[in-house]
């Protein structure tokens, strides 16, 4: 126990002198990682390092096949000790593999890297167990220069680059990953997707199909497909550049803002986008790329479209179907996210209609019922010839003068928002302050979320503030803006790949490109959030890097959970700088054979129009409402009743069509075809 203890207090203190120069890695230049069986062989390594069974059972041949005419106990603990090296969490720094110098390059044919030996030691085996070195021998050239060389000259050839990582200085104890990570805490790397360069690119999403790829949503309006390999199609999944409105002026907040897919979209093909479009009446023409356009001038449009239904890498152009269009008094604080909670309903996350101070009304929209401006909707969209549905357990339904279509409230301009799959399918939504605070909240149905009353914890309306609000609920975390200006919410890390990350929530700040964490303390229930820290070009490198545009736009999440950055160097709508990066922990990944993913290539999918569908209902509806032809005679398809025809009065100027239910009336109204019943 005593022993072992002061093996744990000596790694500690080399890894204290080492500081953030010794960055853990192995030899295929990727974290260490916990195997998924401890190591029965390479005990030290036994919980953490860079072997997994499989590579183990490798290291366990080689040593039986060099020691089978070996009887020196000592030379035999050496030659284990050595082999095991390769799974040592600091490998590639052991073995040298990062140097770039020459030193294995004497050995061109070599099976095996050797590993870097402290001078004193080198002598030491060199002179009394040769025998090993020997055995070692990564070829015949090897063997040949062992025997023909003294030990100044061998020794000369085992150093290494940093002699920090020689052996057995290194460490011969137990490696521990708490160890390794308390002198690394709060750091992370990025790795950047391969490809070109996106044009202010807000939205990073999948389609929850398998096929592991990844779209990504410009603000100009195009919409690419990235496959797994990290390719990207040239040719847009989408290209509605010809709807958005959009001034060209850097941070203008208009554009292509949200996608989302359908939870079933592997078989119907359906997803949604949120974009903001022309105002009734207008020609998108009218808005000019040199001027900035302030009034209502346009309004937010969340449509439907399907896939191509010979092409799954291209959207049917001819399928928008709008569902739902609000009108923004100010060109920002659109909102712009979409999702699908756990219910199956598609959340709209609609800002506060813009300006300083939301000063739109008595009140302001935030908290102004009559209007989806500043709040969280809930629709249904799995519905039949209507374009959406109410949930009937939505918090407002049958309210007067309130939209039945409102989830939550107090919602100034929520960006970006994400729904935690595996965390009872909460959702976090980072919302934009004005003069003092920036905050993330997790959304409940039928709460006030403040604005403007409050901002974050604060009063930011005194009058309002003095009112009892009901409902009210404040956020999880809120900054002041000595510490950020623009929140940009992000996921809760679910992948595989960084388990360090798992559970944590990460979001960022625009305007200085800070990365946070944030973590839930499950016996309070408050939440405690720290900067992340992205490592220099030491931590980070082999495919990782510590460089990315501090401009974070938004994030993205993969099918496999992993998350993304989405920045760019110039937030024009037009400059084509925008880089992905996914966010890495370089001191522990997961055990290679727990991350394997199943792709399924993504194949034509069947799908139903419901645009035209809904068209021609429209036409069916309209014209029997102005005809009234075959009152009485057709049934009702829900009630099993029969259709009435009411004439139009002095008060109700349009025909009525009800469902009679024997001599009483029904709440449904409908075409008297009765082949479908609309609320």
């Amino acid at each position: 126990m005593k022993i072992s203890y002061l093996f744990h207090i000596l790694l500690i203190l080399f890894f204290a002198v080492c500081n953030h120069d010794c960055h853990p890695q192995c030899l295929d230049y990727l974290p260490p990682f916990e195997p998924s069986s401890p190591l029965q062989f390479c005990v030290n390594y036994r919980d953490y390092g860079c072997c997994d069974n499989r590579l183990e059972e490798r290291i366990k041949w080689d040593y039986k096949y060099m020691a089978r005419d070996m009887n020196s106990n000592v030379s035999l603990k050496i030659l284990k000790d050595i082999l095991c090296l390769q799974c040592h969490p600091y490998a590639a720094h052991v073995f040298d593999a990062e140097s770039g110098t020459d030193r294995h390059s004497t050995f061109q044919k070599s099976h095996m890297r050797f590993p870097g030996l402290c001078r004193d030691y080198c002598y030491k085996l060199f002179e009394e167990q040769r025998d090993v070195l020997l055995k070692l021998a990564i070829n015949k050239d090897f063997v040949q220069f062992i025997n023909s060389t003294n030990a100044t000259e061998f020794c000369d050839w085992a150093q290494i680059g940093d002699l920090n990582y020689c052996y057995p200085d290194l460490d011969n104890t137990t490696a521990s990953k708490e160890s390794v990570q308390i002198y690394h805490k709060d750091q992370l790397c990025v790795e950047p997707i391969s490809g070109p360069h996106f044009a202010n690119a807000l939205v990073a999403v999948h389609s929850n199909d398998q096929s592991h790829r990844l779209f990504v949503g410009e603000q100009r309006g195009l919409v690419f497909v990235i496959l797994p390999n990290g390719t990207k199609i040239e040719k847009p999944f989408l290209n509605i550049t010809d709807k958005i409105v959009n001034s060209g002026v850097p941070w203008d907040e208009r554009g292509f803002l949200g996608l989302v897919f359908h939870p079933e979209y592997k078989t119907n093909g359906r997803f949604f986008v949120y974009y903001s479009a022309p105002a009734q009446g207008l020609n998108r023409d009218e808005f000019s790329h040199s001027k900035w356009y302030w009034g209502t001038k346009h309004r937010i449009r969340i449509s439907e479209y399907t896939v191509h239904p010979d092409h799954p890498n291209m959207a049917d152009h001819s399928s928008e179907l709008p569902l739902l269009e609000i009108d923004q008094p100010e060109p920002n604080h659109n909102g712009g996210m979409l999702l699908f909670g756990t219910d199956g309903y598609l959340y709209v996350f609609v800002g506060d209609g813009g300006g300083s101070g939301d000063q739109h009304g008595i009140h302001g929209n935030g908290l102004l019922m009559s209007t989806m401006l500043g709040k969280i909707l809930r629709i249904d969209v799995n519905v039949e010839h209507k374009k959406y549905g109410i949930p009937k357990d939505n918090p407002f339904v049958n309210f007067r003068n309130v939209k039945d279509e409102i989830y939550a409230l107090g919602i100034r301009n929520t960006w970006r928002c994400s729904v935690d799959l595996k965390g009872n399918g909460r959702m976090f939504c980072g919302d934009v302050g004005q003069n003092r605070f920036e905050e993330i909240n997790i959304i409940k149905k039928g709460r006030n979320y403040g604005w403007r009353a409050y901002e974050g914890f604060s009063c930011f309306d005194k009058d309002l503030c003095r009112r009892e609000l009901k409902n009210l609920e404040f956020p999880i975390i809120a900054y002041p803006h000595s510490v950020g200006r623009s929140i940009v919410g992000g996921y809760v890390y679910r992948g595989c790949q960084n388990p360090n990350m798992y559970g944590k929530y990460f979001f960022a700040d625009t305007m200085n490109g800070k990365i946070f964490s944030a973590e839930e303390n499950p016996g309070t229930g408050k939440w405690d959030y720290r900067e992340i820290k992205i490592g220099d070009e030491k931590f980070c490198n082999n495919g990782f890097s510590s460089v990315y545009h501090k401009a974070i736009l938004s994030f993205g999440e993969s099918e496999s959970g992993e998350i993304y950055l989405l920045s760019t160097p110039n937030p024009h709508p037009d400059f084509e700088g925008s880089v992905l990066f996914r966010l890495v922990d370089p001191l522990r990944r997961n055990d290679p054979k727990q991350c394997v993913t199943r792709v399924i290539e993504a194949k034509p999918i069947k799908t139903i129009k419901r645009r035209a569908i809904f068209e021609k209902y429209q036409k069916e509806k309209d014209k029997v409402m102005k005809s009234g032809e075959g009152d009485g005679k057709a049934k009702c398809r829900d009630s099993g009743s029969f259709c009435k025809h009411y004439r139009p009065t002095k008060r109700r100027k349009k025909p009525l069509l009800s469902c009679l239910k024997t001599k009483h009336l029904s709440k449904r109204y409908c075409p008297v075809t009765c082949n479908f019943c609309p609320k």
